[in-house]
């Protein structure tokens, strides 16, 4: 029997799924350190809770695990006409970067579809969240100094659906 949260199936036991709140819990101690050093700089909020309340900000919100194990999230949060697009995870993403790369591709184009203008701020030492970002198409289009509560340097970024 198919687990009905499940929305994609790859290979080597890769699945993504509608996010459930022990994902959270799992997630947040493990998280990379640079996703981990991003939520410091921007909240005073634990990971456990600054995760939770972008989970439940956002519509949608999915889970990426690899054979039942969750090792990364990943949402929108809409804003009227736009979305706020996020993603934090565990360093085994890194395990499964192929398939991973992939799809998110064709997730990306999936949130384009429901938010033509996806935006965010990244912590400027998130080189590899960077560079997958431009990777995806998304373009830097200002460095925000004195940003958050340690007034350290993000950069704002967007992608903006292709009408051709």
């Amino acid at each position: 029997m198919q687990d009905q949260n499940v929305l994609a199936s790859y290979s080597n036991g890769i699945v993504v799924r509608k996010t459930l709140m022990p994902d959270v819990k799992y997630i947040a101690p493990r998280l990379r350190k640079a996703d981990l050093r991003e939520l410091k700089a921007n909240s005073l909020a634990k990971p456990d809770i600054a995760l939770m309340t972008s989970v439940w900000l956002s519509n949608p919100c999915y889970t990426i695990c690899v054979y039942g194990e969750p090792i990364g999230l990943f949402g929108l949060c809409p804003q009227k006409d736009v979305g706020v697009v996020w993603m934090m995870g565990t360093d085994k993403v890194l395990q499964i970067k192929h398939t991973f790369l992939k799809a998110s591709k064709e997730w990306l184009n999936y949130l384009l579809e429901l938010k033509p203008v996806l935006f965010n701020f990244i912590h400027e030492k998130n080189t590899l969240h960077i560079k997958w970002l431009r990777w995806l198409g998304f373009s830097i289009i200002s460095k925000k100094e004195n940003f958050g509560i340690n007034g350290e340097t993000f950069y704002e970024f967007v992608r903006i659906k292709n009408n051709v």
